[in-house]
């Protein structure tokens, strides 16, 4: 049976509304609603759009909402899912940013963001560190971070024309 819009975008509403950890944690409440509450799509159907979710860039949940309301009501489907799912965290996230907005320069407000930001920093660079270690194994891999890092950082070399060298360099050091 396929849902009304209002529908589509009220069970995604409630799974955006009540989900906390980010996409893969919306994915199970995502799919009792769709596949076990309303027998709105299959289970093989559902893996399949959690694969496409994956692979499509955006984050995984907002994908699977997409494609979950494309393949049920097309791109108006795609629509309700989509706002569904995204406007619970335009909500808290604009009354989070207006209570921050009205205490921002609170002394303490001040001083509470002055310990975050080295904090943030040091999380920041943990994973680039943790990153780099999978990422630079080999004599190549670490030409391309040497010639990359005073490219970007002295230079002020656009990223995108660093990542588009270094694909290049990739395909023509594959050969």
């Amino acid at each position: 049976m396929e849902p009304g819009l209002a529908t589509l975008f009220g069970v995604f509403f409630r799974i955006g509304l009540f989900t906390f950890g980010g996409g893969y944690a919306m994915l199970p409440l995502i799919r009792r609603e769709v596949v076990l509450a309303r027998p709105w799509v299959g289970e093989d159907e559902f893996l399949d759009i959690v694969a496409v979710s994956q692979t499509a860039p955006g984050p995984i949940a907002v994908n699977s909402a997409l494609f979950t309301g494309y393949k049920l009501r097309g791109v108006s489907g795609a629509v309700a899912a989509g706002l569904g799912v995204v406007v619970p965290s335009f909500l808290v996230m604009l009354a989070v940013a207006s209570v921050f907005t009205a205490l921002r320069d609170h002394p303490l407000v001040e001083r509470i963001f002055r310990g975050i930001r080295p904090a943030v920093f040091a999380l920041v660079l943990t994973a680039v560190v943790k990153l780099g270690r999978r990422a630079i194994t080999t004599p190549r891999a670490a030409l391309v971070f040497a010639v990359g890092l005073p490219l970007l950082l002295v230079l002020g070399v656009h990223p995108i024309w660093y990542l588009l060298g270094a694909a290049a360099a990739g395909l023509s050091l594959a050969r």
